[in-house]
C-alpha cells in the first residue's frame, strides 16, 4: 500500500510540474503536459498504482481535462486502432492452437530430434515454446508449454536429486517464449504495436515478409544463445536413460490427425501466407486476421466458442493499447516527440550508429527489466527513438527490431514478467539463478545484436 500511494503521489506531482514549470525552450504547454502525462504512467506501472488498464483510461480523462486535447472524440479517435481488432484476431487464433493438438505435436516431434541428452532435452522444450510464440502470443506460448512441463516435475520426484536441470526447464521456457515472440508480427503485442507507431509517426509500412527476413535469424540466435549460456552456466546433471525415455512416455502416443486438427492447421497456414504475402497481393493485414477470425467461429468449422474467445482475449491489454495510442498521437501532434529527438540528438548525435543502437537498447533492456510487459515500453518510445534515427540516417526498421528484440526478452528480475510469473510461484528457481547467466548473456547479445541488426536490415531493404 506505500508503495503504491508513494507512486500515486509522485505521478501526480510530476503531472503539476507539467502544468507549472517554466516552459523550455521550443516545446509547448501542451507538449510538456504531454510528457508528463507519460511519465506519471511510467510511475504507475512501476509502483502498480491499478491495474494498467485502469492507468491508461485515467491518461483519456486527463488528455483534455490538461488542455491537450481540444475535445474528447479527438481523443477516442486516436483511441481506435485498426491494431487492436488485429490483436482480437490472434487472440481466436490463439485459442484455436491451444484447443487442438497442434502444440503435443510439436514437443513431440522436438523431442524425438533432441532428446538424445539432458540438454537437449532442455533445448526440446525450449525450440518447441519458441515455435509456438511465433504464431500465438508470447504469454498463452510460455502457459500452453508451461502446462505439459509443471505436472511431470511437480508430481514426480524422480528429479529431486538434479534441481538444476527443473531450474533449467522452469526458466528455459518463458524465455524461450520471449525469444519465439520476435520471429513474426503476431509473436508479441509488442511486434503488432511498433508496426502500427510506425506508420503513424513516419508513415513507413513494413511487411510481413521483411520484418520475417530479420526476426526469425534474431529469434534464433536469442534461443540458441539463451539455451547454451543458461546450461552452460547451471550446469544440470546428466538423466540416465530411463529418465530420458520418460519425457517421450509423458506425452503418450498421439493419435492421427483429427478433423479439428486439420481445420486449424489450414487456416493458420492461409493467414501467416496471407500475412506474409500482404504486399505482393494487396490485401490488408488486419482484414485478413479479422477474415480469419470470422471464419473461425462460422458453421462447419466451430473451432472456438466464444465463451472461450471472451475469457482468453486480451480485454486489459487493448484498453491499454488504446489509451497509449492516443497520448501517442498527442506527443506527436504537440511536437514533443520532436523535441526530445532534438534535445537527445544534441547529445548523442556524434556517436557512431553502433553506439546509438547500444545505448537505446541498453535503455530498453534496463526498463524492461522493471515492466511486466513490453507493449508500454514500445508504445512510449517507439515514435521518439524512430524519429532520432531518421535524424541520423538510421533505418528505422533497425529501431523496431532491437526494440522488439529488447522489449520481449529479459534475463534480470523474473518476478517482474508476466512470463516468467507462470513458472517463478513455484519456487524452483530464484532471482539469482537467473541473474547468474541473464547478465552475461544480456550484455553479449546488446553488443552482437547493435553490431549485426543494421546489415541485417539491409540487406532486406528489397522486401
Amino acid at each position: 500500500m506505500i508503495r503504491r500511494c508513494t507512486a500515486l503521489a509522485a505521478a501526480i506531482l510530476l503531472v503539476a510540474a507539467g502544468m507549472l514549470i517554466p516552459l523550455p525552450e521550443g516545446l509547448s504547454r501542451q507538449g510538456l503536459c504531454a510528457l508528463c502525462l507519460m511519465g506519471a504512467n511510467i510511475i504507475c506501472w512501476i509502483g502498480d498504482v491499478a491495474p494498467k488498464s485502469v492507468v491508461g483510461l485515467a491518461s483519456v480523462v486527463l488528455l483534455p481535462l490538461l488542455g491537450i486535447a481540444d475535445n474528447v472524440n479527438d481523443v477516442f479517435k486516436n483511441f481506435s486502432n485498426s491494431i487492436l481488432f488485429f490483436l482480437l484476431a490472434a487472440a481466436a487464433l490463439s485459442v484455436a492452437v491451444k484447443n487442438s493438438s497442434i502444440p503435443q505435436r510439436i514437443m513431440k516431434f522436438f523431442l524425438r530430434v533432441f532428446g538424445r541428452s539432458t540438454r537437449l532435452i532442455i533445448l526440446a522444450f525450449m525450440t518447441t515454446t519458441a515455435v509456438i510464440s511465433a504464431v500465438m502470443t508470447d504469454l498463452a506460448a510460455c502457459v500452453l508449454c508451461a502446462a505439459v512441463a509443471i505436472p511431470f516435475f511437480q508430481d514426480d520426484d524422480r528429479f529431486s536429486q538434479n534441481p538444476n536441470f527443473v531450474k533449467c526447464m522452469f526458466i528455459g521456457i518463458p524465455a524461450a517464449a520471449l525469444a519465439g515472440g520476435t520471429a513474426t508480427p503476431i509473436g508479441s503485442a509488442s511486434n503488432i504495436t511498433m508496426m502500427g507507431l510506425l506508420g503513424e509517426s513516419i508513415g513507413l509500412d513494413v511487411s510481413w515478409a521483411r520484418w520475417m527476413s530479420v526476426g526469425i535469424p534474431i529469434s534464433l540466435i536469442s534461443l540458441i544463445a539463451t539455451w547454451f549460456v543458461m546450461t552452460a552456466i547451471l550446469r544440470p546433471k546428466r538423466l540416465s536413460q530411463e529418465e530420458l525415455a520418460s519425457f517421450q512416455q509423458a506425452l503418450g502416443e498421439l493419435k492421427p490427425l483429427n478433423v479439428f486438427d486439420i481445420k486449424t492447421i489450414a487456416i493458420l497456414v492461409a493467414l501467416l501466407l496471407l500475412w506474409t504475402f500482404s504486399d505482393v497481393i494487396h490485401v490488408n493485414t488486419t482484414i485478413v486476421a479479422l477474415a480469419g477470425m470470422v471464419i473461425i467461429f462460422m458453421p462447419g468449422m466451430d473451432l472456438v466458442t466464444w465463451k472461450e474467445f471472451k475469457e482468453e482475449a486480451p480485454w486489459d491489454m487493448l484498453i491499454m493499447l488504446g489509451s497509449l495510442f492516443a497520448l501517442a498521437a498527442y506527443l506527436l501532434s504537440t511536437n514533443a516527440v520532436d523535441w526530445i529527438s532534438n534535445v537527445v540528438l544534441a547529445q548523442v548525435g556524434g556517436l557512431s550508429p553502433f553506439f546509438f543502437l547500444l545505448v537505446i537498447c541498453t535503455m530498453i533492456a534496463l526498463m524492461r527489466g522493471a515492466t511486466p510487459a513490453g507493449a508500454p515500453i514500445v508504445s512510449m518510445l517507439t515514435p521518439i527513438f524512430v524519429t532520432m534515427a531518421a535524424g541520423m540516417g538510421i533505418d528505422p526498421f533497425c529501431i523496431v527490431i532491437l526494440m522488439s528484440v529488447w522489449a520481449q526478452i529479459t534475463f534480470l528480475l523474473p518476478p517482474c514478467d508476466a512470463l516468467y510469473l507462470v513458472t517463478y510461484p513455484l519456487r524452483r528457481y530464484s532471482i539469482l539463478d537467473v541473474l547468474k547467466f541473464g547478465v552475461p548473456l544480456t550484455v553479449g547479445l546488446l553488443v552482437l545484436y547493435s553490431a549485426i541488426v543494421p546489415p541485417m536490415v539491409a540487406l532486406t531493404a528489397a522486401l
